[in-house]
This record gives C-alpha cells, sequence and structure tokens, in this order.
C-alpha cells in the first residue's frame, strides 16, 4: 500500500530532522522540507488516477473542458499553497505563510473569474 511507504517517509523524515536540528538546525529544517517535497511528488503520483476519475465524472454530467480546466487549476494551486505555507510554518517564518495564502486566494479568484463571469452571465439571461 502506497500509504504505509508515506508514512514510513514522513515519520523517517521527522524523526532524522528532529535529531539533527539538535545539533545543526539549518541541516535539521532543510531535511524535512526535502521529506516534505518527497511526499509531494508521492502525492502528485496519483493525481493522474484522481483527475481521471474527475474527467469522466465531468463528461457524464456534461461540463464545458474550460470549466474542467479551472477545476483542476483550482485544486492545484490549493495544494501547492497550503504545501508551501505550511513550509513556511515550519521554518516560523508565519507572515511569510500568511503571504502565500493570501497570494493563492487571489489567483483562485483570477483562475475562477472567467466561469464566474460566465456563470453570472447565463443568470442574468435566465432574470426576467
Amino acid at each position: 500500500m502506497e500509504i504505509v511507504r508515506v508514512a514510513g517517509v514522513a515519520v523517517t523524515a521527522a524523526f532524522a530532522a528532529a535529531a539533527l536540528r539538535r545539533m545543526r538546525p539549518e541541516a535539521g529544517m532543510g531535511l524535512a522540507a526535502a521529506g516534505g517535497v518527497i511526499l509531494l511528488m508521492a502525492a502528485l503520483s496519483q493525481v493522474q488516477t484522481v483527475a481521471g476519475a474527475l474527467q469522466q465524472l465531468c463528461e457524464k454530467a456534461q461540463l464545458q473542458p474550460a470549466y474542467v480546466r479551472t477545476l483542476f487549476k483550482t485544486v492545484g494551486i490549493c495544494f501547492l499553497t497550503d504545501f508551501a505555507a505550511d513550509v513556511c510554518r515550519d521554518v516560523e517564518e508565519t507572515g511569510l505563510a500568511q503571504r502565500v495564502e493570501t497570494v493563492g486566494r487571489m489567483m483562485i479568484l483570477a483562475v475562477a473569474a472567467p466561469v464566474l463571469a460566465s456563470l453570472l452571465g447565463k443568470l442574468l439571461e435566465l432574470a426576467p
């Protein structure tokens, strides 16, 4: 099972980073960040499976491809923003983490704006 391998990497990296942090704090943070990147790569390997399932659902619902792309982009922005903000918090840069989250929200709004405009246009067409 993939989750067993992911959990093993996470626990091993956490213990190794904690032990290393006592001797060389910057090296411990680097090891923890490297462990996080390895875990992110494991998660990205699962994206194709999820994307395929979502694509099939969207086709059954007869959604336009632009909407599906927007959905994938916003989900990707959410995950990467959360990951980057967590790394910033791990190195005790909470202010930077908050800025990363703010930028992520703004990017989601920018990506979703055309879909929202289209939705509002359809609603206005329906209004008497």
